[in-house]
């Protein structure tokens, strides 16, 4: 019987490099400003948030071995665990400067109990997408930004795999071309206003394409 070769030029897209991966299970390499941030290095590992008010600066941030390439994709589990207010769970920064004030950065921010937005600033100027405002307190949240050298686009799923149960649509803001983000950030508010925020995220990784 002869032998057959089927389908020898069957393209199969190559898995993403992992880049990074934060699973909060130990305090050494963070930083943290007040009290308000915390790592329950415990089970699985958690950066806890508790409270974290608006009108005082409060972070926790730590260095990544390299910087975030031109293109990347960046997941991140999330829930948060009360009514947010502007506050910033998540971003990657130029340096440890509170967001606001930041050189350079990419991340996300809450608006209100059920909002969140993607956000680049740039010399303390802030660039947001519009607003995914679907979000629901106590449920577990998989957040990926993906940034395809021409835009950066932010989707939040209820399914674990980063595909499946798509929360609200998709948000973009235009690739601001940051080389040079090394910083992994939490960080609150410290320009005013009141209340608190509180979430925990489980892990957070970066892939390069």
């Amino acid at each position: 019987m002869s032998n057959f070769i089927i389908n020898p030029y069957v393209f199969q897209e190559a898995e993403p490099e992992l880049l990074f991966n934060e699973n909060y299970e130990s305090t050494s390499d963070w930083t943290f400003v007040r009290s308000e941030f915390s790592i329950d290095s415990g089970g699985n590992g958690l950066l806890l948030a508790s409270s974290v008010p608006d009108n005082a600066l409060a972070q926790a941030y730590r260095t990544m071995p390299d910087a975030l390439p031109s293109e990347f994709t960046l997941k991140i589990e999330y829930k948060p665990t009360s009514t947010t207010n502007n506050i910033f769970p998540f971003c990657v920064s130029y340096n440890s400067t509170q967001v606001l004030s930041q050189l350079r950065g990419i991340g996300v921010r809450c608006s209100g109990a059920t909002k969140m937005i993607l956000f680049s600033v740039s010399s303390g100027s802030v660039t947001n997408s519009s607003v995914n405002s679907s979000l629901v307190k106590d449920t577990q949240y998989y957040i990926k930004i993906v940034n395809d050298d021409s835009n950066v686009t932010m989707d939040i799923f209820t399914g674990s795999d980063y595909e499946t149960g798509q929360v609200g649509s998709t948000v973009s803001i235009t690739d601001p071309g940051f080389t040079d983000l090394t910083i992994l950030q939490h960080c609150g508010r410290s320009d005013g206003g009141g209340g608190g925020t509180s979430f925990a995220i489980n892990n957070f990784s970066s892939f390069e394409p």
